[in-house]
């Protein structure tokens, strides 16, 4: 990923963050001081792993448990930017589509980044001109948690 795709993000979206490795490097590296990040995963471990991670971001960075079979618990156009690295290739095709549905859903109508490619056989592609599409998650009962400290987190949704 180069630097040119995240210098101007305001706010993140990856699902499938894993262990947020990627979340760290976008953080510290790429994303101005004022952005912000959300990621999601189905596993508590990796939700875990990943808060711990990014507990030194603060309020910059939070995690929330997903699964990617229903909307999540966010406003629509909340990002402008949407990761799911490795994810849409572990998927069905109906999976796959959920989850491209809930990144249009999530994503910033002026968004106009590039899309990470991950095709699925028989899921749809993203229309053409969308190209900022990568893919998406989560139930509606999990909110997000900021990682500066996980035992508070719980009461301090985004």
């Amino acid at each position: 990923m180069t630097p040119r795709r995240f210098d101007n993000a305001r706010a993140v979206f990856e699902f499938g963050c894993g262990t947020g490795s990627l979340a760290a490097r976008l953080l510290q590296r790429q994303l101005p001081a004022d952005a912000r990040y959300l990621g999601a995963d189905i596993s508590d471990t990796m939700t875990s792993l990943s808060m711990a991670r990014l507990k030194r971001f603060g309020r910059r960075a939070a995690i929330m448990q997903a699964d990617g079979t229903r909307p999540l618990p966010l406003a629509a156009s909340a990002f402008d930017r949407f990761l799911a690295v490795y994810v849409l290739d572990l998927l069905g095709p109906a999976e796959a589509t959920a989850i491209v549905a809930e990144a249009r859903r999530l994503l910033r109508p002026e968004y106009t980044g590039r899309r990470i490619d991950a095709r699925v056989r028989g899921a749809p592609q993203p229309p053409r001109g969308r190209s900022d599409l990568v893919a998406a998650p989560g139930p509606q009962t999990n909110r997000p948690r900021r990682c500066q400290d996980q035992d508070s987190a719980q009461n301090n949704p985004i």
